[in-house]
């Protein structure tokens, strides 16, 4: 992301309230300044690469794999015209939109975060925003940041996580027509319990609850981060053999 007065966060290593995706669309509904937590001038990059992930594909100008190998001006062309239409569109975030057009690399390198966690609009965010050290997101976050291995800084937001992570690996062991029973969701309460008495004995801190929805959800929301999460299990399970 170059825009004025802003350091790109492209050069940076990877370490590693939002509403779920519409059928209108890749991606989610956006809120004039995005989800809790991230920084207007972040969430205003994310749309704004989102509409141009929608407008080329739309163009059929992505390769097979999903990325773009077109000329820079016709990338340039519509970052353009995607900013212009997203200020026109939220007058209210136009003093945001003041970026530079973004590089092919650039473009495909979060192109591929936005198809890792199946088309949600917060893998565009900046990684810059991942590294603040804020104590508590919204789950849809934890998930985009689970699904790309992003650590974050602050032991509570950390914590978050590791629940997060241990739900979808909950998720991934049951039958998806069977999370959205009652049944499941205590079966989920007394793995986390369980869980946290284990955690209690190595003087760890308990992991929380994921919401019901949320859970019930994940498999739907974020395919990807369950089929990682069973990845996970079974490769743990294989080294306790």
């Amino acid at each position: 992301m170059r825009s004025k007065n802003v350091e790109s966060p492209f050069a940076l290593p990877h370490p590693l309230p939002l509403e779920a995706k519409t059928p209108a669309g890749p991606g989610i509904s956006a809120r004039s300044f995005g989800p809790k937590g991230v920084d207007p001038r972040h969430w205003a990059f994310a749309t704004v690469l989102g509409s141009c992930i929608v407008h080329l594909t739309n163009k059929r100008l992505l390769r097979s794999l999903g990325l773009f190998d077109g000329p820079a001006e016709v990338l340039n062309a519509c970052w353009t015209k995607m900013q212009e239409k997203e200020a026109a569109r939220s007058p209210e975030m136009a003093a945001w939109l003041t970026f530079d057009p973004i590089s092919v690399p650039e473009f495909n390198f979060y192109l591929r975060n936005y198809h890792a966690c199946d088309s949600h609009c917060l893998a565009l965010v900046p990684l810059c925003q991942w590294t603040k050290p804020i104590a508590d997101w919204d789950d849809h976050v934890y998930a985009v940041t689970l699904t790309l291995s992003i650590e974050f800084t602050h032991p509570k937001a950390k914590l978050r996580q590791q629940s997060l992570d241990y739900a979808a690996k909950y998720v991934a062991s049951q039958p998806e027509l069977v999370m959205k029973s009652a049944a499941a969701y205590r079966a989920y309460k007394t793995e986390v319990e369980v869980e946290n008495r284990r955690r209690a004995k190595r003087a760890l801190l308990p992991l929380a609850m994921v919401d019901r929805r949320f859970v019930e959800r994940m498999a739907s929301w974020f395919p990807k981060l369950v089929e990682r999460a069973a990845s996970s299990a079974a490769a743990s399970a294989s080294k306790a053999a």
